[in-house]
């Protein structure tokens, strides 16, 4: 029987360049069908380092990002290394188009922002912080990973 996920759960994530990173499970979001909300820190490890759990999440965060944290164990895409209590549990905002999936759009003005469990706002033209919210939809795991290794995610977005 599959272990129940906490909040607080760290995972391992096995990087490109013999490195390493880490996640931390923040939240549900049920605005977003229920799924798991991530911290991802944005220090990379060596694969025969030992980083301390304090050290993780002392860690700048990289991005949060909505995912099924049991699939990519699955996919044994990250292994669970420890639960450590949620350290500056800020409640992260999240930006998501109604334009995506639409390959005739690439620049969105029909944009909506929320907080996690909050109410969506419709916005239109994404302007100003709204800017620098995550994307908000159900990332799958491998997604996740190359964002980890590079900055940027591999899959067509609107831009805003």
């Amino acid at each position: 029987m599959a272990k129940r996920i906490k909040e607080g759960d760290i995972f391992e994530v096995k990087l490109e360049d013999n490195r390493k990173g880490y996640f931390q499970f923040l939240m549900n979001d049920s605005t977003q069908l229920d799924s798991e909300v991530i911290r991802v820190y944005q220090t990379h490890w060596g694969m025969n380092d030992k980083p301390s759990l304090e050290d993780i999440v002392e860690g700048h965060v990289h991005f949060h990002a909505h995912v099924v944290i049991k699939l990519g164990l699955r996919m044994n895409i990250w292994t669970k290394v420890d639960n450590m209590p949620v350290v500056n549990p800020s409640i992260p905002k999240f930006r998501d188009s109604e334009d995506y999936g639409n390959p005739d759009v690439v620049v969105s003005s029909n944009w909506f922002v929320w907080e996690v469990g909050g109410e969506f706002e419709t916005v239109g033209r994404l302007q100003g912080e709204c800017q620098r919210y995550d994307i908000g939809v159900v990332i799958a795991p491998p997604h996740i990973v190359t964002k980890m290794n590079s900055g940027e995610y591999d899959f067509v977005y609107p831009l805003f």
